[in-house]
């Protein structure tokens, strides 16, 4: 007996000798939340005495806006069967809060335990507020670098070792051009030497230097602007960049994109007059410069479109690399000059507008500049930068909107994001998603809604009356082929302890198109989880049955567009009968939105519809106000 005393005390002191010997906090918590054990670490990093923090729930450690989902996950988190080891705010968007107030970055572990038929959850806590600081300003810099300025780094002796996109389109570089060579490659012969002198004693000095240096493609466009004032002719500016050059570029190599850009280069001079000028912008994009085209304006556009349109048959023609037949074709913006009315640098961002409009209408084709293009753009630009502090200040809400049985009963919702602008009130998606979709913010953007779905979620199961009921969140091509989009998933599941069953992920049928094999691959893991998939929008992309026998999806969801015209038109008629056949044989739901009127509805159960959604079942609305009108529904009408 006394041996077994003895050894279970060596136990005890070398676990003690574990836990404060461990560079991180280690806390160890009850059922109940409440603080029973804690390392030395802890009281350092937070200020605390023991005696102040033992017996004390883990909230006192909490920024308040933490403390409602963690009362939620932490029973569910307890509660779980095969609750396994997590690690929060690896993201950097977890912080914990000390005895005088201030707030610290965090990465948190944590694990269950059992001791003597009790359980307990071991919390490891690590300071990251230094790193993350370091991170934030390595990503600033990073972003400051990315800018449309201009930027070179070079090496104590002047070679350059890095420049940025904005270099290569100013100078008409590509990096493999200036890489290891000096910045005197830059010189026109415009500038003295005195300027170069006093240029590098600056970067000596502090580091860093920062002015203009005379471009020769401006130079070249500053001459034809002088041309044809005198001339009394109109010119023209076009940009043109390659459609797809970088799938080329990507699947051939860098050699081989090469050996086409030199083509193209070759066949945009051979196809232009002795006059005109064509350089390379850098990368795949090129600018012309078109001399004396036409003294009458409507005359000069119809012969630099005519020009124009040649180019592009031109650059449409096949490629041989590699014994292989490529197509590469062009989208060519341009804006028509005369004299020097027009600042050089405003010509040359309508030509670029122009070029980005030709691209959004469908690439392999032109466009003059038009003031309108300016100003949409403008006003895109101002809701992308809007949008990013709409993600800050959390401006956006979810509404839901009810998915009902051939009953009319309840059977689950879908999530709807709305951007409550402060200024502008509340944005539908239909007008800021495409910006977010075009930006890249629709990453962000698409993680917000499915964290704040799956909390929505969590709150429901805690109802009985609610817990049946599924949530339908719409997830982009971009969010979905993200490489950690499964994980973060099921991190959110877990998190929230959410029953996965119960979530169902939309996506459109559009994206079946972009990379097949990588889609159902991420659709089977998400769907071993117990997660269900639906094809939303139906029927108005390229869909054929072979693509859908080979996608594993739960839910057809059949496009308003269909609907509206029910009754009046046979050709939709025959296209909704048909698609609910198809979801019969495939062994898939099918559900019809859109439906407005008790006639639609009539019909559709008629066609063989069990799923349906639409005004005429409710308009979206806030969870709180759902859950209000869910509770007063009748126990039977449910």
């Amino acid at each position: 007996m006394q041996h077994y005393i003895e050894e279970l005390k060596r136990s005890e002191v070398y676990a003690n000798h574990i836990i404060e010997s461990t560079p991180q906090g280690i806390i160890v918590a009850d059922t109940n939340g409440q603080i029973v054990r804690v390392n030395k670490i802890v009281l350092l990093m937070f200020g605390y005495d023991e005696d102040e923090i033992l017996g004390q729930s883990v909230e006192l450690l909490m920024p308040e806006k933490f403390i409602p989902d963690h009362r939620i996950n932490y029973v569910n988190y307890l509660n779980r069967k095969d609750s396994k080891p997590r690690i929060m705010g690896e993201n950097h968007n977890l912080t914990a809060r000390c005895k005088d107030g201030s707030e610290i970055a965090v990465e948190i572990g944590i694990s269950p335990m059992r001791l003597d038929d009790k359980r307990y959850v071991v919390a490891t806590i690590a300071d990251i507020t230094e790193r993350s600081a370091i991170e934030q300003e390595l990503q600033i810099a990073a972003t400051a670098f990315d800018s449309h300025e201009a930027m070179l780094v070079t090496d104590s002796q002047g070679d350059i070792l890095r420049v940025n996109d904005a270099f290569t389109k100013v100078t008409g570089y590509s990096r493999e051009e200036v890489i290891g060579k000096n910045p005197n490659i830059l010189q026109s012969g415009r500038h003295s030497a005195d300027f170069y002198h006093d240029m590098w004693e600056r970067i000596n000095q502090d580091g860093c230097w920062q002015g203009e240096i005379w471009d020769r493609r401006i130079e070249y466009l500053e001459r034809a602007m002088v041309e044809s004032k005198r001339s009394n002719m109109f010119g023209a500016l076009m940009f043109i960049d390659l459609d797809n050059f970088k799938i080329i570029n990507d699947t051939l190599g860098h050699e081989q994109g090469d050996v086409l850009l030199k083509e193209v280069a070759n066949r945009l001079t051979t196809a232009l007059r002795e006059v005109d000028i064509v350089a390379r912008l850098g990368g795949d994009e090129f600018v012309v410069i078109l001399h004396e085209l036409e003294s009458d304006g409507n005359r000069a556009m119809q012969y630099a479109r005519h020009i124009g349109e040649n180019l592009i048959r031109i650059l449409a023609k096949p490629h041989i690399l590699e014994g292989r037949s490529y197509v590469c074709t062009g989208s060519l913006g341009i804006t028509m000059y005369y004299g020097n009315e027009v600042s050089i640098d405003e010509i040359f961002r309508s030509s670029d507008v122009a070029m980005y409009e030709a691209k959004k209408r469908g690439r392999n084709s032109l466009r003059f500049f038009d003031p309108e293009m300016q100003a949409s753009l403008e006003k895109r630009s101002q809701m992308e930068s809007d949008l990013r502090i709409a993600l800050k200040k959390k401006q956006f809400v979810l509404y839901f909107q009810k998915q009902v049985d051939n009953e009319g009963r309840i059977i689950g919702m879908e999530a709807l994001v709305r951007w409550a602008h402060p200024e502008r009130g509340m944005i539908s998606p239909s007008e800021f998603i495409p910006v977010c979709e075009d930006s890249g913010l629709i990453v962000p953007v698409g993680h917000w809604i499915l964290t704040e779905s799956c909390r929505t979620l969590s709150q429901w199961q805690q109802h009985d009356s609610m817990k049946h009921l599924k949530l339908a969140v719409n997830i982009s091509i971009k969010e979905f082929m993200q490489d950690d989009f499964v994980s973060q998933v099921n991190l959110l599941v877990d998190e929230y302890g959410v029953h996965s069953d119960r979530l169902e992920l939309e996506i459109t049928e559009s994206m079946a198109h972009d990379d097949l094999d990588a889609l159902i691959e991420k659709m089977h893991q998400l769907k071993k989880t117990g997660i269900s998939i639906a094809m939303d929008d139906f029927g108005t992309g390229y869909s054929s049955l072979s693509y859908l026998k080979k996608l594993p999806v739960d839910i057809i969801k059949i496009d308003r567009s269909f609907v509206d015209d029910l009754g009046v038109n046979a050709n939709n008629e025959s296209i909704v009968k048909t698609i609910a056949k198809v979801g019969e044989s495939f062994g898939m739901d099918v559900l019809a939105e859109g439906v407005e009127t008790e006639e639609q509805f009539r019909l559709l159960i008629e066609y063989g519809y069990k799923q349906f959604q639409g005004y005429y079942f409710g308009k979206p609305m806030t969870a709180d106000k759902f859950e209000e009108e869910f509770q007063s529904i009748p126990r039977r009408e449910k």
